[in-house]
């Protein structure tokens, strides 16, 4: 029998989980407004070509069920994960680390000795993964898996995925002609915020710091030089930017807040010019992403045509938070918050029958252990961090009971991994 927990056993962790607050539920009075489509479609065939998106349109493909704001990586066309990669899960100082979930509509390929917790290939080609990586929850793919297939994932890699997509797609226009362009001031000088807006552009030349503050904005072009740097005061609310032709991160970025608050879009076909620690979301639908090895992890969420991660990198999950908040009509938010605990629960399970098994664990620093842990009590801890996405999704059913009642499966998915 696989491990299963009844409502009672879930409300006697609740009170472990409580203190978990960058799991809650969103602040209702708090909203964030984004007018988006959404649209499903059966299968990729030929979403990997699809054309460029118009100056300001931005769209994203994600598996079907699948929750956006849990992918770390998701690319339309490819995506190639390098060597020695870690695609991980942020967690709060002293958590138990957690791997990140990657995504590609086309081909995907994983570097050799990589890390990660999840992938979903929905393309023509199976995954091919490289000797010595791992995945540590599952794999759903369309095709057969082509190279090396970790042992102890063999029962958790599936390769029968239903090629079902869902698509997002929304407009980020300035409302009026752009100022002109920006130089940050001179070298020490006093920082002031540059006020929402539109631009023509945003320079930071060396040694010279430039603050956004909650708002829109909209550049032509945004380049970060080397020795600049780039202040995102999110603490007090969202910040997004709007990016046409040209993205330069060379200096440094800086979030006031950890928590994920910052969606940069960028509707270029040129590869943004990254060097340095990226932070925040980043959606470029017409471009490839690359992100090389450096110091401190990319601390985000990527969404891109194409997406290279560069041998050695580490890049950590944050994606934009304003996707949870956004919702047409009341059965859409209940639905996404469903789906958003469900896909916890699921890792939650994969964890426990992961545990539960006799297979040797290969673990990150490449040290192997028996794997003679107790599957409930791991189970019980995966659900102590996720308890409170259940707990939202039953705030927000008191607040809209009618709404939560007319979908099919309820507010709140199957509290339990099943039963064999």
């Amino acid at each position: 029998m696989k491990p299963s927990f009844n409502r009672g056993a879930l409300a006697a962790l609740a009170a472990v989980a409580a203190g978990v607050g960058a799991c809650r539920g969103p602040d209702i009075d708090r909203l964030w407004s984004m007018q988006e489509s959404r649209r499903f479609h059966a299968s990729t065939a030929g979403i990997e070509k699809v054309e460029g998106t118009a100056l300001g349109e931005y769209v994203i493909f994600v598996p079907q069920g699948v929750a956006r704001q849990t992918l770390t990586l998701a690319a339309t066309e490819s995506l190639v994960i390098g060597d020695d990669v870690t695609v991980k899960e942020f967690v709060q100082p002293h958590a138990a680390p957690e791997l990140g979930t990657v995504s590609s509509v086309g081909s995907l390929t994983v570097g050799a000795g990589s890390h990660l917790g999840a992938l979903y290939a929905l393309g023509d080609t199976g995954p091919q993964l490289g000797p010595g990586m791992t995945i540590s929850m599952y794999g759903e793919s369309v095709s057969p898996y082509e190279g090396f297939v970790p042992r102890k994932n063999r029962e958790s890699l599936r390769a029968s995925a239903s090629p079902a997509v869902e698509e997002f797609r929304w407009n980020e226009k300035a409302t009026g002609p752009a100022a002109p362009g920006v130089v940050a001031g001179a070298p020490g000088a006093a920082v002031r915020p540059l006020a929402p807006g539109a631009y023509a552009s945003l320079v930071i030349p060396s040694g010279t710091t430039a603050r956004l503050k909650s708002g829109s904005y909209f550049f032509s072009s945004l380049v970060v030089q080397p020795g600049g740097t780039l202040e995102i005061d999110n603490a007090s609310g969202m910040v997004k930017v709007s990016v046409d032709q040209t993205l330069t991160i060379a200096g440094r970025m800086r979030e006031y807040s950890r928590q994920p608050s910052t969606l940069i879009g960028y509707g270029g076909s040129a590869s943004p010019d990254i060097s340095t620690a990226f932070e925040g979301t980043l959606v470029a639908p017409n471009a490839t992403i690359v992100l090389p090895a450096t110091s401190e992890p990319h601390s985000g969420g990527f969404f891109a045509r194409a997406i290279r991660v560069a041998d050695h990198a580490v890049v950590e999950h944050r994606t934009f938070m304003g996707w949870e908040l956004t919702f047409e009509d009341v059965p859409t938010a209940c639905g996404l918050c469903a789906l958003s605990a469900d896909a916890s629960m699921r890792r939650c399970c994969a964890k426990a029958y992961r545990a539960s098994s006799n297979d040797p664990l290969s673990l990150p620093d490449g040290n192997g252990v028996a794997g003679a842990f107790d599957k409930h009590h791991e189970l019980e801890e995966c659900l102590s961090r996720v308890l409170p996405s259940f707990i939202a999704c039953e705030e927000r059913s008191y607040l809209v009971p009618e709404g939560c009642e007319e979908l099919g499966h309820g507010y709140r998915p199957q509290l339990s991994c099943g039963s064999d």
